[in-house]
């Protein structure tokens, strides 16, 4: 059957470079959310506890649940709950109006809107979610933002940082008046710290501890390593004549004389991108995908056993004008994900 393999001397790799790049271990918040970007959930979990990481970020808390054991401490993104909350879950305010929607004694993350206009408050409402939060006897325990656009080489990245910093100088001062602990703050995103020299005391590094980071200046490559590797398993052979045709509308064709095709078990009903007879692909072995893929299955020319379809997402998502997110979230939780 089609498996995913995960490679842990990659992942340590990864969490390394990073490690080498913010100073220590302690500083990294891996991001986890959807399923660790379709890498699978508890197994990345595991691993990068196994490394020592303290710190995940998750999507739900159906995710915060699922991998509680493995963290000291794990932020929720998108979802407010009112049912009791393990003492390791931290929850986001990305709006004023849900501060009293969160239960009392709960941790919290204030998320500020620094100027990508998606999720958090203003800067002008600190002083009114502060005294929210303090109203509603909530712990907070954090503060952050997101940077738009660190993986673009232009100014956005550092006239947000800019706003962030006068934010975190607000918050601080806050505190110091009403003599409460002091949140923690984390703003950087895999491209912002590989572009940032001074960090946060946490960096929520996402894409980078699958292998991949999108900014494109040499002196911000952070030498990472994909970790991810997709295999199918044959399910069938035949030797085709020129003439004959592969798949759904007959147009594959082999492209060389009494070609050995083979069928293999994944298609995009596994989470695959659809590839057709104007997609020109080529396997991890370099072995040609013939025609439509169907939903369960792919033509390739190969007579192998199992083939590699791809351990670098990047020439798929490529072909696809996508990115590599797109393509990892969409692999199917039911694909079997074991550790090498």
């Amino acid at each position: 059957m089609a498996f995913i393999e995960i490679s842990s001397k990659n992942l340590f790799h990864n969490l390394k470079q990073i490690e080498n790049k913010v100073g220590s271990k302690d500083k990294i918040s891996v991001c986890l959310k959807n399923n660790a970007y379709g890498h699978g959930l508890e197994l990345m979990a595991k691993l990068c506890s196994e490394y020592g990481v303290q710190r995940a970020v998750v999507l739900n808390m159906t995710e915060a649940n699922i991998i509680y054991k493995y963290f000291k401490s794990i932020i929720v993104l998108l979802e407010t709950s009112s049912e009791n909350i393990k003492e390791n879950i931290e929850i986001v305010i990305n709006d004023v109006k849900n501060i009293n929607k969160i239960p009392k004694d709960t941790k919290v993350h204030l998320k500020i809107d620094t100027g990508m206009h998606r999720n958090g408050i203003k800067p002008k409402d600190i002083n009114q979610a502060f005294d929210l939060i303090q109203k509603n006897e909530l712990r907070l325990e954090g503060v952050m933002t997101h940077f738009k656009s660190a993986d673009v080489l232009d100014s956005t990245l550092f006239w947000q940082n800019d706003i962030f910093q006068k934010c975190k100088k607000e918050i601080i001062n806050l505190c110091n008046k009403e003599n409460i602990k002091t949140p923690l703050f984390s703003s950087e995103n895999s491209s912002a710290l590989s572009r940032l020299n001074k960090h946060e005391d946490f960096v929520r590094a996402g894409i980078s501890i699958y292998g991949y980071c999108y900014t494109s200046h040499k002196s911000h490559n952070l030498g990472l390593k994909p970790i991810l590797s997709l295999y199918a398993d044959k399910t069938s052979s035949r030797t085709l004549n020129p003439n004959q045709k592969v798949g759904y509308g007959g147009h594959g064709a082999s492209t060389k004389e009494h070609s050995k095709i083979s069928t293999y078990d994944i298609g995009y009903g596994d989470g695959l991108p659809r590839l057709n007879e104007n997609d020109i692909y080529y396997t991890a072995d370099n072995e040609k995908i013939i025609g439509r893929m169907s939903m369960s299955v792919i033509s390739i020319e190969s007579d192998k056993k199992r083939v590699l379809i791809f351990n670098d997402v990047q020439s798929l998502a490529k072909i696809k004008d996508t990115i590599s997110y797109d393509i990892l979230v969409s692999l199917s939780p039911y694909i079997q994900r074991v550790c090498k």
